[in-house]
Protein backbone atom coordinates (compact mmCIF):
# COMPACT_ATOMS: atom_id res chain seq x y z
CA UNK A 1 0.00 0.00 0.00
CA UNK A 2 1.20 3.50 -0.85
CA UNK A 3 0.62 4.74 2.71
CA UNK A 4 3.01 2.22 4.27
CA UNK A 5 6.24 3.72 5.66
CA UNK A 6 9.61 2.59 4.34
CA UNK A 7 10.24 0.27 7.29
CA UNK A 8 7.26 -1.99 6.45
CA UNK A 9 8.07 -4.90 4.13
CA UNK A 10 6.42 -7.87 2.44
CA UNK A 11 8.98 -10.66 2.36
CA UNK A 12 6.96 -13.43 0.78
CA UNK A 13 5.71 -16.59 2.49
CA UNK A 14 7.73 -18.32 5.20
CA UNK A 15 7.44 -22.02 4.39
CA UNK A 16 8.71 -24.77 6.66
CA UNK A 17 10.46 -27.53 4.74
CA UNK A 18 10.66 -30.04 7.60
CA UNK A 19 8.57 -32.71 5.85
CA UNK A 20 11.19 -33.51 3.21
CA UNK A 21 11.85 -36.96 4.73
CA UNK A 22 8.18 -37.87 5.09
CA UNK A 23 7.23 -41.10 3.33
CA UNK A 24 3.67 -41.37 1.93
CA UNK A 25 1.62 -44.49 2.72
CA UNK A 26 1.67 -47.04 -0.09
CA UNK A 27 -2.11 -47.15 -0.35
CA UNK A 28 -2.24 -43.38 -0.89
CA UNK A 29 0.42 -43.58 -3.61
CA UNK A 30 -1.50 -46.40 -5.26
CA UNK A 31 -4.73 -44.42 -5.14
CA UNK A 32 -3.09 -41.38 -6.76
CA UNK A 33 -1.62 -43.53 -9.53
CA UNK A 34 -4.90 -45.33 -10.19
CA UNK A 35 -6.58 -42.47 -12.05
CA UNK A 36 -6.61 -38.78 -12.86
CA UNK A 37 -5.32 -36.33 -10.22
CA UNK A 38 -8.03 -36.20 -7.54
CA UNK A 39 -9.80 -33.35 -5.80
CA UNK A 40 -8.06 -32.79 -2.48
CA UNK A 41 -10.42 -31.59 0.26
CA UNK A 42 -8.85 -30.11 3.36
CA UNK A 43 -10.97 -27.84 5.54
CA UNK A 44 -8.53 -27.73 8.43
CA UNK A 45 -10.01 -27.58 11.93
CA UNK A 46 -12.53 -24.92 10.89
CA UNK A 47 -15.50 -27.26 10.67
CA UNK A 48 -16.50 -27.37 14.33
CA UNK A 49 -20.27 -27.55 13.82
CA UNK A 50 -22.25 -29.68 11.40
CA UNK A 51 -19.19 -31.76 10.51
CA UNK A 52 -21.42 -34.61 9.41
CA UNK A 53 -23.52 -32.29 7.22
CA UNK A 54 -20.47 -30.74 5.54
CA UNK A 55 -18.98 -34.21 5.07
CA UNK A 56 -22.13 -35.40 3.32
CA UNK A 57 -22.06 -32.32 1.08
CA UNK A 58 -18.43 -32.99 0.11
CA UNK A 59 -19.10 -36.64 -0.76
CA UNK A 60 -22.21 -35.76 -2.77
CA UNK A 61 -20.38 -32.96 -4.62
CA UNK A 62 -17.59 -35.36 -5.59
CA UNK A 63 -20.17 -37.82 -6.87
CA UNK A 64 -22.09 -35.17 -8.86
CA UNK A 65 -18.89 -33.81 -10.40
CA UNK A 66 -17.62 -37.28 -11.23
CA UNK A 67 -14.30 -36.65 -9.50
CA UNK A 68 -12.10 -38.79 -7.29
CA UNK A 69 -11.26 -37.29 -3.92
CA UNK A 70 -8.62 -37.30 -1.21
CA UNK A 71 -9.77 -36.14 2.22
CA UNK A 72 -6.87 -34.57 4.11
CA UNK A 73 -6.72 -33.63 7.78
CA UNK A 74 -9.32 -34.09 10.49
CA UNK A 75 -11.82 -31.31 9.71
CA UNK A 76 -14.35 -33.67 8.13
CA UNK A 77 -16.14 -36.68 9.59
CA UNK A 78 -15.27 -38.94 6.66
CA UNK A 79 -13.52 -42.13 7.65
CA UNK A 80 -15.03 -44.41 5.04
CA UNK A 81 -16.57 -43.70 1.67
CA UNK A 82 -16.80 -45.02 -1.86
CA UNK A 83 -13.74 -46.47 -3.56
CA UNK A 84 -13.30 -43.17 -5.39
CA UNK A 85 -12.61 -41.32 -2.12
CA UNK A 86 -9.46 -41.83 -0.04
CA UNK A 87 -9.24 -40.67 3.58
CA UNK A 88 -5.60 -39.65 3.99
CA UNK A 89 -5.56 -38.15 7.49
CA UNK A 90 -2.34 -36.21 7.99
CA UNK A 91 -0.41 -35.60 4.79
CA UNK A 92 2.08 -32.73 4.32
CA UNK A 93 0.36 -30.23 2.07
CA UNK A 94 3.64 -29.49 0.32
CA UNK A 95 3.66 -33.12 -0.86
CA UNK A 96 -0.06 -33.56 -1.57
CA UNK A 97 -1.18 -30.33 -3.23
CA UNK A 98 1.11 -30.55 -6.30
CA UNK A 99 -0.32 -34.03 -6.92
CA UNK A 100 -3.94 -32.90 -6.73
CA UNK A 101 -6.10 -31.87 -9.66
CA UNK A 102 -7.65 -29.09 -7.59
CA UNK A 103 -7.84 -28.30 -3.87
CA UNK A 104 -11.00 -27.47 -1.91
CA UNK A 105 -10.08 -25.67 1.30
CA UNK A 106 -11.25 -23.18 3.92
CA UNK A 107 -9.05 -20.25 2.97
CA UNK A 108 -6.75 -20.13 5.96
CA UNK A 109 -3.68 -18.01 5.28
CA UNK A 110 -1.21 -20.89 5.51
CA UNK A 111 -3.27 -23.35 3.49
CA UNK A 112 -3.95 -20.75 0.81
CA UNK A 113 -0.24 -20.04 0.51
CA UNK A 114 0.59 -23.72 0.09
CA UNK A 115 -2.09 -24.27 -2.55
CA UNK A 116 -0.96 -21.21 -4.49
CA UNK A 117 2.66 -22.31 -4.22
CA UNK A 118 1.71 -25.68 -5.70
CA UNK A 119 0.18 -23.94 -8.72
CA UNK A 120 -3.06 -25.87 -8.23
CA UNK A 121 -6.51 -24.31 -8.79
CA UNK A 122 -8.45 -23.57 -5.58
CA UNK A 123 -12.07 -23.86 -4.56
CA UNK A 124 -12.33 -21.87 -1.34
CA UNK A 125 -15.11 -22.31 1.23
CA UNK A 126 -14.41 -19.62 3.85
CA UNK A 127 -15.88 -20.02 7.33
CA UNK A 128 -14.59 -17.22 9.55
CA UNK A 129 -11.90 -14.70 10.45
CA UNK A 130 -9.54 -13.77 7.59
CA UNK A 131 -10.67 -16.64 5.38
CA UNK A 132 -13.11 -14.56 3.23
CA UNK A 133 -10.25 -12.17 2.46
CA UNK A 134 -7.93 -14.93 1.22
CA UNK A 135 -10.81 -16.52 -0.68
CA UNK A 136 -11.37 -13.26 -2.53
CA UNK A 137 -7.64 -12.93 -3.27
CA UNK A 138 -7.62 -16.39 -4.88
CA UNK A 139 -10.59 -15.38 -7.02
CA UNK A 140 -9.08 -12.02 -7.96
CA UNK A 141 -5.85 -13.76 -9.00
CA UNK A 142 -7.85 -15.99 -11.31
CA UNK A 143 -6.59 -19.09 -9.47
CA UNK A 144 -10.04 -20.34 -8.52
CA UNK A 145 -13.78 -19.83 -9.06
CA UNK A 146 -15.89 -17.48 -6.98
CA UNK A 147 -15.71 -18.48 -3.29
CA UNK A 148 -18.59 -20.32 -1.64
CA UNK A 149 -19.24 -18.98 1.87
CA UNK A 150 -19.74 -21.85 4.31
CA UNK A 151 -23.24 -20.56 5.11
CA UNK A 152 -24.24 -21.16 1.46
CA UNK A 153 -22.38 -24.42 0.91
CA UNK A 154 -24.42 -27.10 -0.86
CA UNK A 155 -23.57 -30.16 -2.90
CA UNK A 156 -24.69 -28.61 -6.19
CA UNK A 157 -22.76 -25.33 -5.93
CA UNK A 158 -19.66 -27.13 -4.66
CA UNK A 159 -19.88 -29.62 -7.53
CA UNK A 160 -20.27 -26.75 -9.99
CA UNK A 161 -17.17 -25.03 -8.60
CA UNK A 162 -15.20 -28.28 -8.71
CA UNK A 163 -16.10 -28.81 -12.37
CA UNK A 164 -15.18 -25.21 -13.23
CA UNK A 165 -11.82 -25.42 -11.49
CA UNK A 166 -11.11 -28.78 -13.12
CA UNK A 167 -12.06 -27.86 -16.69
CA UNK A 168 -11.15 -24.15 -16.93
CA UNK A 169 -7.77 -24.15 -18.68
CA UNK A 170 -7.24 -20.42 -18.20
CA UNK A 171 -7.81 -20.77 -14.47
CA UNK A 172 -5.24 -23.56 -14.32
CA UNK A 173 -2.77 -21.44 -16.29
CA UNK A 174 -3.24 -18.53 -13.88
CA UNK A 175 -2.79 -20.82 -10.87
CA UNK A 176 0.41 -22.21 -12.38
CA UNK A 177 1.74 -18.69 -12.97
CA UNK A 178 1.08 -17.70 -9.37
CA UNK A 179 2.81 -20.89 -8.22
CA UNK A 180 5.89 -20.11 -10.29
CA UNK A 181 6.13 -16.64 -8.77
CA UNK A 182 5.78 -17.87 -5.20
CA UNK A 183 8.29 -20.71 -5.69
CA UNK A 184 10.77 -18.14 -6.96
CA UNK A 185 10.53 -16.20 -3.68
CA UNK A 186 12.65 -16.73 -0.58
CA UNK A 187 10.51 -15.25 2.17
CA UNK A 188 12.65 -16.54 5.03
CA UNK A 189 15.87 -15.39 3.38
CA UNK A 190 14.43 -11.94 2.68
CA UNK A 191 13.25 -11.64 6.30
CA UNK A 192 16.70 -12.60 7.59
CA UNK A 193 18.30 -10.06 5.25
CA UNK A 194 16.00 -7.26 6.48
CA UNK A 195 16.52 -8.11 10.16
CA UNK A 196 20.28 -8.15 9.64
CA UNK A 197 20.08 -4.85 7.79
CA UNK A 198 18.18 -3.13 10.60
CA UNK A 199 20.43 -4.59 13.29
CA UNK A 200 23.44 -3.30 11.36
CA UNK A 201 21.90 0.15 11.03
CA UNK A 202 21.17 0.36 14.76
CA UNK A 203 24.72 -0.68 15.66
CA UNK A 204 26.02 1.96 13.29
CA UNK A 205 23.80 4.61 14.86
CA UNK A 206 25.25 3.85 18.28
Amino acid sequence: PEDWPDDKHVTGYWFLEGDALWEPPRDLVSFLKAGTPPVCVGLGSTVTRDREKVSRIVLEALEISGQRGVIAGTGLAIQEGPETVFHAGYVPYSWLFPRAGIVVHHGGAGTTGKVLRAGTPNVVVPFTSDQPFWARRVYDLGAGPEPIPASRLAAKNLAKAIVEATENHEMRRRAEQVGERIRAEDGVGEAVRLVSQYIGQRHAER
